[in-house]
């Protein structure tokens, strides 16, 4: 059974697969599609796969995150026009600690046929508590999180799972769970694919 389905079996909620690249992956052209990150995770699922060219990515957020792009003043405006009243200063603190990709990135790809990187999903608390309590029993370890609403979804939970190859959790803004399709009273979550594997390990 596909990775994506056994995730979906074990701890229910809609997985995503997501690669990252630093070419466009062969005969895959016609999967370009210029859109910002968010708006391709509400799409992926419905229309198959996707790839975005990172360059083309217009949220300030999300060059952020994505490309070391952009500055900390634009994301600020940015999440000030989504109605975080968070003071400068202190935003510019939380922000600092948001994972970045590193260099040389150029593309994502959701939903693609190869193995993902990472798998993200939006999980209620009992689910979630399922996943956690499952990466006890194989790791012995407690699992470090750090939360925070700004720029989860992208940085927090898919950039952060792929860099640090490790279950990841955020909360998200409105804005952003209403272009993701998430409900409000589930947790985004990002799990890499070794790490998935040996969740799953054992289970049919």
């Amino acid at each position: 059974m596909e990775m994506v389905k056994r995730l979906e079996c074990h701890y229910r909620g809609p997985w995503i697969k997501i690669n990252f690249y630093h070419e466009i992956p062969p005969h895959h052209q016609n999967a370009l599609k210029n859109l910002n990150f968010c708006e391709a995770l509400n799409q992926a699922k419905v229309i198959g796969p996707i790839i975005i060219d990172l360059r083309q990515v217009t949220h300030p957020g999300e060059r952020f995150v994505f490309l070391r792009e952009g500055n900390r003043e634009e994301v600020y405006r940015n999440c000030q026009k989504a109605g975080k009243g968070v003071n400068k200063e202190k935003f510019f603190s939380l922000i600092s600690a948001i994972p970045q990709l590193p260099p040389g990135y150029q593309y994502i790809g959701l939903e693609m046929e190869n193995e993902a990187d990472i798998y993200l999903s939006h999980l209620p608390p009992s689910q979630l508590g399922k996943l956690i309590w499952d990466y006890h029993t194989i790791t012995g370890e407690r699992l470090k999180i750090s939360l925070t609403g700004i720029l989860g979804v992208c940085g927090e939970v898919t950039v952060g799972s792929f860099i640090k190859k490790n279950i990841t959790i955020a909360l998200t803004c409105e804005v952003s769970r209403q272009k993701c399709n998430i409900p409000r009273e589930t947790f985004v979550v990002g799990v890499p694919h070794p790490l998935a594997k040996k969740l799953l390990e054992g289970k049919k």
